[in-house]
């Protein structure tokens, strides 16, 4: 050096002549400090006020460094350390072998995804959020469950604000069942349909609850402390357990005027009377009620008789027989007491002990329970 002074560790300008520069003891990976040539250095306990870390891997030991306790890393790509350790890119945290956190971007998106290292674990549980700029983007928060071996369904919740443009696209919030061929189901389904949205610009509903093909259970159950008071059943009934207080809409609680069989029609055969109709009412019965005649001229024997059909939504558990019929002659003059009857298969039937003659009468009323409210 210039003053006549010469260093074994430090030469001209400064820099090492020997490998490293490090305290008494130091011992790698375990006690004391250490600066090397290379650049790289070591340190047992430091405290850094402000500064800045520019690009490289951070990595984050419990105790000694070694295969199985990084706890920490950071880092732009993934990779794999001196002593073993996989690390993703991103940021990870948790010991090796237990439940984890991964935070990573990529192409606009950010991931958190939280494994537990479980053996049969396939796929991790994740929040995952994407938003997209423009006039046609939209801005979407995913949270799925996890996946373990030869079990890959889940459930994920969605919420995703469409094309933001608050007048032809709403933004939706879904609930939805993914089967194990990644075929995404959504059961229930939320849209915004708020006053900025016009009926002629969206047609979407506010609420639709999905059932999944060849589901026999409930749609929707309503409760009360823990009591069931409502049920949809995939048939789209409305099950109550208490009486309807406003009229429901839908055709199935509408009065219908079905077809009548061969020899018979509709209204009394003077024509006075309203003919025959059923409808569902809100607590679980078929209901019917009208006037129906004989036409065939040699009329037919006293027996029973089925002369409408019911289908669908109006077929009961098991059959009914209800004594309410009336049968009169073509002049309204009585002649017996009939009986009404509505199968489990569907068929609507008379019975009378008298034979029926052309123009002869039925006054008909039944009140069937269906059976799908125990």
């Amino acid at each position: 050096m210039s003053d006549g002074f010469s260093s074994p560790v430090v030469g001209g300008g400064g820099a090492l002549i020997r490998p490293s520069a490090h305290s008494p003891g130091y011992v790698h990976g375990t006690t004391g400090w250490s600066i090397n040539k290379d650049g790289s250095a070591e340190f047992n306990n430091i405290v850094i006020r402000g500064g800045t870390v520019v690009s490289g891997t951070a990595l984050y030991y419990s105790g000694t460094p070694a295969l199985g306790n990084l706890v920490l890393s950071i880092s732009p790509a993934a990779g794999i350390d001196p002593y073993g350790n996989a690390y993703p890119a991103g940021i990870a945290a948790g010991m090796p072998g237990g439940p984890q956190m991964l935070l990573s971007t990529s192409a606009g998106a950010a991931s958190l995804q939280m494994p537990t290292s479980n053996v049969d674990e396939q796929n991790a549980s994740e929040i995952f959020a994407q938003a997209f700029s423009g006039s046609t983007g939209n801005s979407l928060l995913q949270i799925s469950g996890p996946t373990a071996t030869a079990k890959t369904d889940l459930v994920k919740l969605e919420l995703n604000s469409s094309t933001y443009d608050g007048v032809t696209d709403p933004a939706t919030f879904v609930l939805a069942y993914v089967t194990a061929a990644g075929v995404t189901q959504p059961i229930l389904t939320a849209w915004n349909t708020g006053a900025t949205f016009t009926p002629t610009a969206i047609a979407n509903p506010g609420l639709i609850i999905d059932g999944l093909a060849g589901q026999t259970g409930n749609l929707v159950i309503l409760q009360t402390n823990g009591t069931d008071v409502m049920h949809v059943n995939p048939a789209g009934q409305l099950l109550m357990t208490g009486a309807l207080i406003k009229a429901l809409g839908g055709v199935a609680y509408v009065n219908q005027s079905p077809s009548l069989a061969t020899n018979w029609a509709t209204m009394d055969s003077g024509g006075a009377f309203g003919g025959f109709q059923y409808r569902l009412d809100g607590e679980d019965n078929f209901k019917c009620i009208g006037a129906i005649h004989m036409t065939l001229a040699a009329g037919i024997a006293a027996g029973t008789y089925q002369f409408a059909t019911a289908t669908g939504v109006y077929l009961p558990k098991k059959s009914w027989r209800i004594g309410t019929a009336e049968h009169t002659s073509s002049a309204n003059v009585w002649k017996t007491q009939a009986a009404i009857t509505l199968t489990s298969a569907g068929a609507i039937e008379l019975t009378t002990s008298t034979a029926i003659a052309q123009n002869d009468n039925f006054y008909l009323y039944g009140d069937f329970p269906l059976g799908n409210i125990a």
